[in-house]
């Protein structure tokens, strides 16, 4: 029988893997998909550049936009013109009220809480431009934190917010109700005006002296400024359309259910990586910055920024919260328990250390490609076509 795997074993092969998985060192893909780039933007950069011949012109051609956007309406017109992107179907007939309320719900998180117009634009793009267009999926368990600030509060008002298990208080200052102390300072010049009044008629001076010692009696009631921490915890369903630089997958893959291993590569803050629940990550020794370095990442952010080929890594921060870490959240199939099996995994790494490693039912992409290619993971964009 199998023995388990230790962590160094694990690590070193998820090691193996993410360096022998497109796109983890650029490599001919990137290249062509940063070509595409180029060719969308018409720059005069690469083989657009114009020759060094005085008076030639310098104009280029913009075919490749041109079809790319003249076809992007006509996507979102069949996916997004309607408000119901996905539809259940009951398969008993009392199902159907659970099979509406679950369409309902499936397309209000789309839509509503993870802006799916968007999305869908996004990736409709990334599949245009540059093969594919990579859609992630995923339970969002990081918790949020906010500060809120109360002033003029009641003591129920304190109460209920206090009360509440996501509150845990920061600052509190109690001062008399001013408003109060006025009201009850005009009843009791009130009534000392008409016990002057009432003076000879005992009865009635008996009713409003008592009036008065009640008046005086009466406490003023405090108000509270209050500044609060509120932690939300619980999980929430996430997506997102996903860089195609950041996306990794073997070279064995021919399709997204049979690939042996895919990894999504990003940057997380510590603080981001201890509000998904990580912990000790303090130490964590990052990768190298040239691991981000993609030149399709830097060719997409030159529009609008001279400064792209700097890695977010490269960019020192005096907070040790926003410390930058290179993240690899892995989906492989591996017998880490020795039985013989392998078992779909979801294994999360950072440096040398492995923050997760849990068995799941699914790799949570979905990838749309224009043009399938026979036996090949990564088929041919509308951009390729039109390069000629």
């Amino acid at each position: 029988m199998a023995k388990a795997l230790t962590d160094i074993e694990l690590t070193a092969l998820v090691d193996g893997e993410l360096r022998q998985s497109i796109g983890y060192f650029g490599g001919r893909l990137a290249n062509m998909r940063q070509q595409a780039l180029v060719y969308y933007e018409g720059l005069p950069k690469g083989d657009l550049a114009p020759p060094e011949i005085e008076g030639r012109s310098s104009v280029i051609a913009t075919e490749v936009r041109n079809v790319i956007e003249s076809m992007l309406p006509e996507l979102m017109a069949k996916f997004s013109s309607s408000e119901r992107v996905v539809e259940l179907e009951e398969t008993k007939p009392q199902d159907e009220q659970a099979a509406k309320d679950a369409s309902e719900y499936l397309n209000y998180v789309f839509y509503k809480k993870n802006n799916g117009h968007r999305i869908l634009e996004t990736a409709f793009k990334d599949a245009l431009i540059s093969k594919s267009g990579i859609v992630k999926c995923w339970w969002d368990t990081r918790t949020e934190e906010s500060k809120e600030d109360y002033r003029g509060l009641t003591d129920v008002e304190l109460s209920e917010i206090l009360d509440d298990e996501e509150v845990e208080p920061i600052a509190h200052e109690s001062y008399p109700d001013e408003e109060a102390e006025e009201q009850k300072a005009q009843a009791l010049q009130q009534a000392q005006t008409q016990f002057a009044q009432v003076q000879g008629n005992p009865q009635a001076m008996m009713q409003l002296q008592g009036m008065i010692q009640g008046i005086e009696a009466q406490p003023i009631p405090n108000l509270h400024n209050v500044t609060v921490k509120r932690t939300k915890k619980g999980g929430k369903i996430a997506m997102e359309a996903v860089p195609p630089e950041e996306f990794l997958v073997s070279r064995k893959a021919k399709s997204l259910e049979d690939a042996p291993f895919v990894a999504h590569r990003i940057v997380r803050t510590q603080s981001e990586l201890k509000s998904m629940g990580y912990k000790d990550v303090d130490n964590i020794t990052s990768e190298e910055s040239s691991s981000m370095l993609s030149m399709e990442r830097v060719e997409r952010l030159t529009w609008d920024d001279d400064m792209s080929y700097l890695t977010q890594t490269d960019l020192p921060s005096y907070d040790p919260s926003q410390h930058l870490i290179v993240l690899y959240e892995c989906y492989l199939r591996v017998d880490v328990d020795g039985d013989g099996i392998a078992e779909l995994r979801k294994i999360t790494k950072a440096g040398n250390q492995i923050l997760d490693n849990e068995e799941v039912d699914a790799i949570p992409f979905v990838v749309f490609r224009p043009i399938l290619m026979p036996h090949r993971f990564f088929g041919l964009s509308v951009a390729d076509l039109a390069i000629e």
